[in-house]
């Protein structure tokens, strides 16, 4: 049920953008802090402020860094990382369009197997669609009465 949650739709058009630059700045950090340690392995960054996201990408790292005890060296190729995080975001993208062909499918498949479980224990039972996906992703309604 969470994936309904998750539909861009939820979200004004500004803060979709702010949302995905975080997620790219994130995965440019991410490849950086692997780099650095030389440990193939995520590691958790605290969640950021928007004004810090209104800054610019090496000043995000600077204080990803410092979150994490991790020494930057001075020379570092920013750009770079950059770049690479916007491609390794790119592919996210890809995959998540296959993910979001399954959401309302198995947002109904589990409305319906809720329904059923009500009619199962002597509920009469009603599915309703309360308003339109663009509004909530969450627009469906179970009602039952007792029987």
């Amino acid at each position: 049920m969470h994936l309904a949650v998750q539909d861009p739709v939820t979200a004004r058009r500004g803060e979709r953008a702010l949302r995905e630059q975080e997620r790219y700045w994130r995965l440019g950090f991410d490849l950086l802090q692997r780099e650095l340690r030389g440990v193939d392995e995520y590691l958790n960054v605290p969640s950021s402020n928007s004004k810090l996201l209104r800054q610019d990408f090496p000043r995000f790292c600077q204080w990803a860094a410092t979150a994490r005890d991790i020494e930057l060296p001075s020379a570092i190729d920013y750009d770079d990382y950059l770049q690479r995080g916007k491609e390794k975001h790119q592919q996210i993208i890809r995959l998540d369009l296959l993910r979001r062909l399954f959401n309302r499918p198995l947002e109904l498949w589990l409305v319906l197997d809720r329904a059923l479980y009500l009619q199962e224990h002597g509920y009469e039972v009603g599915v309703y669609q309360f308003c339109e996906s663009v509004v909530s992703p969450r627009n469906l309604l179970i009602m039952g009465k007792m029987g």
